[in-house]
C-alpha cells in the first residue's frame, strides 16, 4: 500500500523535473 503514495509522489517529482529539464541541463553545462 506504500507504494500507492510513493509511486504519486514520485510522477510528481517527475513531472516537475520535466519541466526543469532543460535549466539542469544548462546549469549542469555551466558546472562543468
Amino acid at each position: 500500500m506504500a507504494a500507492c503514495p510513493e509511486d504519486r509522489y514520485e510522477s510528481v517529482l517527475a513531472s516537475r523535473y520535466c519541466k526543469r529539464s532543460p535549466l539542469i541541463e544548462i546549469l549542469s553545462e555551466r558546472n562543468k
